[in-house]
């Protein structure tokens, strides 16, 4: 789950631009923890010295670039973790999250497997989060249920509880209950109030619940010309899904939000059984697999594709997209000239 990245690694790196000789950026050799005399977390470094750490940006060809970043307490022992999130697509999409941890001489690079994030990288700092007030920080990232499948009629967002767990940094969504059920009332509030608003383009803006506050989300669709659906359609449709996907999560019913799916994949509408065949394929249970196998004929190639793409990755016990696990990403993949220790695991 973790590499263990040397810090003569990483100063033999920013030894490359030695005309920066000015101790204090050299982040390699500062004191990184929480009673440090310059405290990162409340004073941290220009984002320019961040790159050089991380080997990211203009400077680094074929590097992905940062995003954002900050620094936290995430472990709880004394040393700031630093959190960022970086975007190697040139799309902006800002959805690697990963952490570099002080362990004595070495540093330890976790990521979170968040390919499936929705835009959250774009400010780090809104992932930290103390649920329970506690002094306890937890990450809260905003995940795609189903991935990310271009302009389609919605996108179910689920919000992902992570936090240091004495190995790793882990799912522990299952903690915080309080915080899904605060979730799903918001959300049940939000099917008697039209929250929506239509925006340029065939844009929907969407209002998402994230517990204590309600934040909004934009949402893009195909243009209005290819839905003949009203946005109040469009905006009851995604509460719903989002509200019946809390409901199954919670253990409310397992089969929650089964009916809609199945009034979707009858619709006329081709993105609306696009978009049943994803919450098929989160149910999960025998008779939705069932209906994902219907949509995996469906007349329109584009729904066919969709449909099978959720079955393949099934029935080859590969990962579904709405299962959000912690991953390690091998430093030859990294794009970056680390020297990686592969035997801290």
């Amino acid at each position: 789950m973790r590499k263990s990245v040397s810090a003569i690694g990483l100063l033999s790196l920013l030894f490359v631009f030695g005309a920066k000789a000015e101790a204090e950026l050299n982040l390699a050799s500062m004191d990184w923890s929480v009673k440090a005399p310059h405290n990162l977390a409340k004073e941290p470094p220009s984002r320019k010295v961040v790159e050089e750490f991380l080997q990211l940006g203009d400077d680094n060809a074929n590097s992905p670039s940062l995003c954002s970043f900050t620094f936290a307490d995430l472990r709880r022992n004394g040393t700031l973790t630093l959190l960022y999130a970086s975007d190697s697509s040139g799309r902006g999409f800002c959805n690697e999250i990963e952490m570099v941890d002080r362990t004595g001489a070495t540093f330890e690079l976790s990521n979170l497997d968040t390919s499936e994030a929705f835009g959250d990288g774009d400010d780090v700092r809104k992932l930290v989060k103390d649920l329970d007030n506690n002094g306890h920080l937890e990450l809260v990232v905003a995940m795609l249920i189903g991935g990310y499948q271009g302009r389609v009629y919605c996108t179910l967002e689920w919000p992902v509880i992570f936090a240091w767990t004495g190995g790793d940094y882990t799912d522990v969504s299952r903690q915080f209950n309080w915080f899904y059920r605060q979730r799903l009332a918001v959300l049940q509030s939000q099917l008697n109030e039209p929250p929506t608003t239509r925006g340029p383009e065939g844009e929907i803006e969407v209002f998402s619940s994230e517990s204590p506050s309600v934040e909004a989300q934009v949402i893009k669709r195909r243009s209005a010309s290819t839905s003949a659906l009203s946005s109040e359609t469009f905006d009851s449709d995604c509460t719903r899904a989002n509200a019946a996907k809390t409901e199954r999560f919670l253990g409310i019913s397992r089969e929650a939000g089964m009916d809609d799916a199945i009034r979707w994949s009858d619709s006329d509408d081709p993105l609306q059984r696009e978009f049943a065949a994803t919450v098929f394929d989160d149910i999960g249970t025998p008779e939705a697999l069932a209906h994902l196998k219907n949509l995996a004929s469906d007349s329109d190639p584009s729904i066919a594709v969709v449909a099978k793409d959720h079955l393949r990755f099934r029935a080859v016990n590969a990962p579904p997209a709405t299962i959000y696990r912690f991953d390690t990403i091998p430093c030859q993949l990294k794009a970056r000239s680390l020297s990686c220790d592969d035997s801290a695991h």
